[in-house]
């Protein structure tokens, strides 16, 4: 999928999920990110 350059975001829900520590990744290119996420409620 091609997404033009800019600021983009992306919505999580995570209403069906438990609290908790969760990792996402990004990549773009041969570019990648990993990073933490925590959920709580």
């Amino acid at each position: 999928k091609f997404i033009s350059a800019g600021t983009h975001s992306i919505e999580f829900d995570g209403t069906n999920l438990p609290n908790g520590i969760y990792f996402y990744r990004i990549k773009i290119g041969n570019y990648i990110e990993t990073r933490k996420l925590i959920l709580q409620k």
